[in-house]
């Protein structure tokens, strides 16, 4: 496939011509060309957009959120809804150039070669503190603004092609910081949360952490390794993953070493399968994500940062 662009050349319009048509993501059309980064028709792409730009909000025709996309009615146009929601789900990216929507979570990424906690409480705080403002849309729901930063998140973190067995915790605990610190500037653009008073900014997110990197971790497991109930492996950062039914080789009889993965380990354990058997959606877990988020509001006790 090829992305549609102004500039091609006409050899590459003409290979493109040759390439067998695939169905698009959203709505089963056969098409041939990406749009926005994805596969899909250029009336999804359009459609898209076109929702982004106005800030559309739409009510799903069945009232359940589950309309078959892909099934046409002569004179009836497809749940707007369903289609906006499949398109986030799919990672639909609108950028103005290149690469840029992301910017926000990739330039400012840290090489912690130790766990500095102070260092990484001042990055967050400075964070919290030079929010820019956010404009304020009535057309545009809070769970849809969700969805978008959280969708950026998970392009920025998903495994790479590769991944191999865990081995190199440093690698591990680099990735994990930099998640957390993550974390942070996705909140920071989210309305609700960016208009709480700094102490709380900083209190919410270091309860919420936790339970986001779980639910993080097995959203990319679910996409990465698919949702065989037998496959238990799970990413513990971007190059490397833990087979989840095999742990002797990390809690041996005398070994302490990763005792500290022992709480997360134990937890995703169950939840994975959970992600697995319901198929758990980008829109799905940016609804278990904020319910998770508020749940910790008012909480005093102490997170465990980086289990």
């Amino acid at each position: 496939m090829e992305e549609s662009d102004g500039s091609s050349s006409a050899q590459s319009k003409r290979s493109l011509a040759n390439k067998t048509p695939e169905p698009c993501l959203v709505c089963g059309v056969p098409t041939s060309t990406l749009h926005l980064q994805v596969n899909a028709c250029y009336a999804c792409a359009a459609f898209y957009r076109r929702s982004i730009q106005t800030h559309s909000t739409y009510r799903c025709q069945k009232n359940n959120c589950k309309c078959d996309l892909t099934v046409k009615t002569i004179g009836k146009p497809l749940c707007r809804l369903c289609r906006y929601n499949k398109c986030v789900e799919v990672g639909m990216i609108i950028n103005k150039s290149r690469g840029s929507s992301h910017d926000e979570f990739v330039h400012d990424l840290t090489d912690f070669s130790s766990v500095d906690l102070e260092e990484i409480y001042e990055k967050i705080k400075k964070i919290f503190e030079e929010n820019s403002p956010i404009i304020e849309n009535p057309e545009i729901s809070c769970t849809q603004q969700f969805i978008e930063i959280l969708t950026k998140l998970a392009e920025t973190s998903k495994p790479k092609k590769s991944l191999t067995l865990f081995t190199d915790n440093d690698t591990r605990l680099n990735f994990v910081m930099n998640q957390f610190v993550k974390c942070a500037k996705m909140l920071s653009k989210y309305s609700p949360f960016a208009a709480l008073p700094l102490a709380e900014k900083l209190q919410l997110h270091s309860h919420f952490w936790e339970t986001f990197n779980l639910f993080e971790r097995c959203f990319q497991a679910h996409q990465y390794f698919g949702n065989d109930d037998d496959d238990n492996r799970i990413p513990v950062d971007d190059s490397q993953y833990i087979d989840l039914s095999n742990l002797s080789y990390l809690f041996g009889e005398n070994d302490t070493k990763y005792v500290f993965l022992s709480p997360f380990l134990e937890k995703a354990a169950s939840f994975l399968n959970t992600f697995k058997k319901t198929n758990v959606t980008t829109v799905e877990f940016a609804y278990m994500s904020q319910i998770a988020l508020w749940s910790c509001y008012g909480k005093t006790n102490n997170s465990f940062l980086f289990s």
